[in-house]
């Protein structure tokens, strides 16, 4: 994706009318307006009635001189250059609800009253304090821990006639129109969180007052609040071109309050700009706070300065920033409608009636963007350089208190891992950071090893603690851990955190129990996601002894002395119910078929890839449709990748509506929950997987990826532009017929693609392949 200035290009020419002195406005689709005022009469009732002269002419008996006024003509309902390009998504009007900007390390709803900052929270855990809430699956829990909301500096709003507003995600800015004043004077605002400045969030006003006379004025007014959070030590001091705040968390966190120092642009009430001039204004704000400041307010004047230093260049820096992150994308082509034809020897044949009439699916088209908005919206919260992890609400709310849960590694990290694996390795460098807290808790209910939080913010104690045992939080991370190692190969990376894997599993044998009478081994008395207290919870189990297997795996990879025999005994020998026919696995001990909101059962099959037989599969597919709650998104994800698994794409396909049209609030695609949980990226994991590893039909197995690829409902193609394996990259273009596989980027080793008809093909760079539609796989020498 290519930076591309959507701004207006005006090309008028200003020039004077017969006298030589009084200066007009012309072009060529301009209309001009002729009025003579010959009759004193007339004159006299327009006065009266008016209260003010529009236009006269005074004319003579000799020459009757005529004066006319050109005015420029208004803008077009919304510019053309928006409509061009599959990345911007627009509205005529301003909705109610925005999308976000953010970089990972500061975000903000566009034209909302508040900005948070990655990390920085607020209130006590052990509080029940009912103004901030989070609810997960039908339970409501209460915490004081949340993020601090800062007040909003870049809600800016101009007084004029809107025209429309876009979210360009190729380029992450957001961009307004308006026109102000009798000469229809162009407005443009851009926001955008800067990709390599993370402190920085800037607000660009552009004035086109090219064609109008006179000067002109723009009213701006700030959408901004008090916070509940935040105790004011320093606020709006001027220190040279920037205002200076510095604000302290109310509460501490471990005993230390966090304080953060805001440095920001005056914003004046009125901008001015001169006739027949054009002109951009920058408003910058700049976050630094003491998580990674020994002193954030010289750290913020000094982000600010240099900042306002290269001015100029801030969107073109920004822009190319994110076009890096844009080169592993999944790009979706909407299905083009033909008129079918048969032709004398019966054959049926599709064609288009006249070259440009075709019609392009709307729900494709759709599709399509959502397809770029998800990925934009999870990259928006997430940093390289700043490891802070997901939230389910994103960087830009309080959803869920902005606290990391299960749901990061188990709905969002899978496609972050197979598209941008250095984004993805940081959600777990942000676990591997916080095993000194995840040593406490395991300590805390009797354990030696690590047991992670349900509710993590910046310091990994447990934000929840009134929430249950919800212990799969800590497989769900041990399952993340054993994906990156499969994906990368990254011996370097899997030796440094072999600690970290050894202690997962170390907690599961102590908290696993030897069931006397069967030999087996139970883990009794957990919170499951459904949020109910079980005896050998599904999910709980299964990523329990995936865990323990993963250390024995990784240590005979690294070659480490041996673990006792009992991690193997332990990891053979975990109870996953089954019915007593041994057909279907059972959500717990003492199921009984009742309703749940979320099949755990449907995690095994995807995106755990349990061993279990296919008979078993289908068969969970089955049962769990007809008994589960099918309102949430990540649920429906779940079911139609096993849907599509279990080769009913009928029913997968039946599905696929309901996970975007239920779940995104158009013009800008952003991700919801229900009416009141918007900014889901949950969402946007989940949507994500049904394309990957649904539609592609991509496992990751332990030596290979395997594919099998096949349409989403109204698109014709798909292109997933850079899949990353074993430090190689490559790109999968398919549809209905071929498949056609490209090296973009050589590994350590050859890559090569074992084709449907069995052919087994290198991966050579920029050499494509192209081969008939089917399952395939992927492999490292």
């Amino acid at each position: 994706m290519k930076e591309v200035d959507y701004r207006y290009t005006l090309t008028e020419d200003i020039s004077l009318d017969d006298s030589g002195t009084q200066p007009t406005v012309s072009s060529t689709s301009e209309e001009e307006e002729e009025v003579t005022l010959q009759d004193p009469l007339c004159q006299h009732l327009l006065f009266i009635l008016l209260g003010l002269v529009f236009l006269f002419v005074l004319g003579s008996s000799i020459g009757g001189l005529i004066v006319t006024i050109t005015r420029p003509p208004p803008p077009p309902s919304l510019p053309q250059p928006w409509k061009d390009f599959p990345e911007i998504v627009y509205s005529y009007t301003e909705p109610t609800f925005m999308p976000y900007i953010g970089n990972g390390y500061v975000a903000t709803v566009v034209g909302s009253d508040t900005i948070y900052l990655s990390g920085v929270f607020n209130g006590d855990n052990e509080k029940n304090d009912t103004d901030t809430n989070s609810t997960s699956f039908g339970q409501t829990f209460f915490s004081g821990s949340h993020r601090a909301a800062f007040p909003g500096t870049n809600g800016i709003s101009i007084k004029g006639e809107r025209l429309g507003s876009a979210l360009d995600m190729a380029n992450a800015t957001f961009y307004r129109r308006i026109i102000v004043g009798w000469a229809n004077v162009e407005v443009e605002q851009r926001w955008y969180a800067h990709r390599l400045r993370r402190s920085l969030l800037v607000h660009e006003i552009f004035v086109n007052n090219s064609r109008n006379p006179e000067e002109q004025s723009i009213e701006l007014s700030l959408n901004t609040r008090d916070s509940p959070d935040l105790v004011a030590e320093m606020l709006h001091v001027e220190y040279g071109s920037c205002y200076l705040s510095k604000w302290r968390t109310i509460n501490s966190i471990n005993g230390k309050q966090n304080v953060v120092a805001i440095a920001t642009s005056p914003l004046p009430s009125i901008l001015k700009v001169d006739p027949l001039t054009s002109k951009t204004f920058y408003f910058l704000t700049v976050l630094r706070s003491s998580l990674d400041s020994l002193n954030p307010t010289e750290d913020a004047l000094h982000d600010f300065n240099e900042a306002l230093k290269n001015v100029a260049s801030l969107h073109q820096t920004h822009v190319q920033a994110w076009s890096q992150l844009w080169k592993s994308h999944v790009s979706l082509k909407p299905e083009t409608f033909m008129k079918e034809k048969v032709l004398p020897d019966g054959t049926k044949v599709f064609e288009i009636e006249s070259p440009g009439e075709e019609k392009i699916s709307q729900d494709g088209t759709k599709v399509s963007e959502i397809s770029l908005s998800s990925y934009y919206y999870l990259l928006s919260s997430l940093r390289i350089d700043w490891p802070l992890s997901l939230s389910s609400g994103s960087l830009s709310s309080n959803l869920n208190n902005g606290h990391t849960g299960w749901d990061t590694e188990i709905w969002m990290f899978p496609p972050l891992l197979l598209c941008s694996p250095d984004v993805a390795k940081s959600l777990l460098q942000y676990r591997v950071n916080r095993i000194g807290e995840a040593n406490k808790i395991a300590a805390s209910s009797g354990f030696s090893g690590i047991r992670f939080p349900f509710a993590s913010g910046s310091s990994g104690r447990e934000e929840q603690p009134q929430a249950g045992d919800h212990l799969h939080v800590t497989g769900d991370v041990a399952f993340a851990f054993q994906m990156y190692w499969r994906v990368t190969g990254d011996r370097a990376w899997l030796r440094e955190v072999y600690p970290v894997i050894l202690q997962m599993a170390q907690f599961w044998t102590e908290k696993a129990e030897l069931v006397k009478s069967s030999s087996k081994y139970a883990i009794r008395n957990v919170t499951g996601i459904n949020n109910e207290v079980q005896d050998n919870n599904i999910h709980t189990n299964a990523v329990a002894m995936m865990s323990i297997k993963f250390a024995i795996e990784a240590t005979k990879t690294l070659q480490k002395p041996d673990l006792p025999e009992y991690f193997s005994k332990i990891s053979e020998n975990i109870i996953i119910q089954e019915n007593e026919d041994h057909t279907i696995h059972q959500e717990s001990s003492g199921d009984r078929g009742d309703k749940i909101l979320m099949a755990e059962t449907m995690l095994l099959s995807h995106p755990l890839d349990f061993p279990m037989s296919e008979s078993m599969r289908e068969n969970d597919v089955w049962s769990y449709n007809s008994r589960t709650d099918h309102s949430d998104v990540s649920n429906t994800a779940s079911f139609l990748i096993n849907w599509l698994k279990i080769d009913n794409k009928p029913s997968a396909d039946q599905l696929w509506p309901k996970i975007w049209k239920d779940h995104t609030i158009e013009p800008f695609h952003i991700w919801t929950r229900n009416e009141k949980e918007t900014n889901y990226i949950t969402g946007a994991g989940a949507f994500l997987q049904t394309l990957l590893f649904g539609y592609g039909g991509i496992q990751v197995k332990e030596t290979r990826l395997l594919f099998r690829p096949q349409l989403p409902p109204n698109i014709a193609e798909v292109v997933f532009n850079e899949l990353h394996y074993k430090g190689a990259a490559f790109r999968i273009i398919y549809n209905m017929t071929h498949v056609t596989a490209t090296s973009t980027r050589r590994g350590i080793s050859t890559l090569y693609l074992n084709d449907a008809s069995g052919i087994v093909h290198p991966l050579v760079l920029e050499r494509e392949i192209v081969f008939f539609s089917g399952p395939f796989e992927v492999y490292s020498a």
